[in-house]
């Protein structure tokens, strides 16, 4: 039996174990943001007001069993911090969402930043996995 030490092998093992890395990973961060989250949300409506429907609705939904609803509830915070204020990914926010979320503190801020990183590093190394896969062993 050869052993496969070829280039395009090694390169979809490795993209395949940070891909699962980076999944495993998320499931933690989401878990222990979970908490940061709700804190967030009891700040946002004492300082601002109503949140959002969207994130009212799924406040509590979790990336384990929904993660199309995670996601959703997750925007209300990572939208402001990654997009600029003009963005139209942010239009459906007021200015004074923008602000609070861009003005919470460093430590709280961080944690939502290394989640989204995680999520980009696990896509990205997924799509690296799937395309050398697909030029190399699908062809006729």
């Amino acid at each position: 039996m050869k052993l496969h030490t070829d280039l395009p092998f090694i390169v979809v093992l490795l993209s395949f174990f940070i891909t699962l890395l980076a999944v495993i990973m998320h499931a933690i961060f989401s878990y222990l943001n979970d908490k940061r989250f709700k804190m967030v949300c009891d700040l946002y409506e004492k300082q601002v007001g109503a949140l959002p429907l969207a994130t009212l609705l799924l406040k509590n939904s979790n990336t384990l069993w929904f993660i199309s609803g995670y996601t959703q509830k997750m925007m209300f915070i990572v939208l402001p911090l990654i997009f600029k204020k003009n963005s139209f990914l942010n239009r459906q926010y007021s200015n004074k969402h923008y602000d609070f979320i861009n003005n919470l503190p460093k430590e709280i801020k961080s944690w939502f930043y290394a989640e989204q990183i995680i999520v980009a590093i696990g896509m990205v190394s997924a799509c690296i996995c799937m395309l050398v896969y697909y030029t190399f062993w699908t062809q006729n």
